[in-house]
């Protein structure tokens, strides 16, 4: 993948999880274990972009992925989750899941 192409994602999957805390902030519904989890993806995101070795990178998107998900679906199984929490899961899993991808044939 393309070095400009890659921080590029990374950076949009920072902006989505950003824009997803705030988000819960200023509905009054800040949920510790999706921040949390929230927070995972975007350190490991910003860890990959400034990284110098790709493959240190990419795991690092691995684990926060592993993180993020696990801790998502910890608070879907306690608390239950609406169409728009369902739908940024769904895109921060999916784009991380691409990175993943494609960052492996580099």
């Amino acid at each position: 993948m393309e070095d400009r192409l890659r921080k590029a994602t990374l950076a949009g999957l920072i902006l989505l999880n950003v824009f997803d805390v705030v988000l819960h902030v200023a509905i009054d519904r800040a949920e510790p274990i999706r921040i949390t989890g929230n927070t995972l993806i975007i350190l490991a995101a910003a860890f990959s972009i400034f990284s110098t070795s790709i493959s240190n990178g990419r795991r690092a998107v691995a684990v926060g992925l592993i993180g993020y998900i696990g801790l998502n679906a910890w608070f879907v199984l306690q608390s239950g989750i609406g169409p728009v929490g369902v739908g940024l899961i769904a895109i921060t899993s999916a784009i991380s899941g691409i990175y993943l991808l494609r960052a492996r044939s580099d």
